[in-house]
């Protein structure tokens, strides 16, 4: 099971203001890319095992990136981003935050935890 990350983004009004239609999964996005945009990908998971039945939830981690031409626009990405999924997943970390060096975009990582139901 994979979670909805790109139908949540899709279906969120302030996400789609900033990005449009640019948010790809597996970490990757067609390069040159039009900016801003949002990449995503799962960076770990696991079944939640028992000793009599099959897992019934899956437990995976998920990491979305934020990529954006200013400060101020990584920023309120990140809010609209995080807005958009924490109803859906725990917030678990902020991996990353800094200055991508060869496209000189802003770049901030939410990493997200989902449990979801097989």
């Amino acid at each position: 099971m994979m979670p909805p990350v790109y139908e949540l983004l899709r279906d969120s009004a302030t996400v789609v203001s900033i990005v449009g239609d640019r948010i790809s999964a597996h970490g990757d996005i067609q390069q040159p890319a039009t900016r801003p945009y949002i990449t995503w990908q799962v960076v770990s998971g696991s079944a939640e095992n028992g000793i009599d039945d099959l897992p019934d939830i899956d437990f995976l981690q998920v990491q979305v990136n934020c990529w954006h031409q200013t400060d101020a626009g990584v920023r309120a990405l990140v809010q609209a981003v995080r807005a958009a999924l924490e109803p859906y997943a725990q917030v678990a970390s902020y991996p990353v935050d800094q200055r991508e060096v060869e496209t000189r975009l802003y770049w901030i990582a939410i990493q997200f935890d989902w449990w979801l139901h097989r």
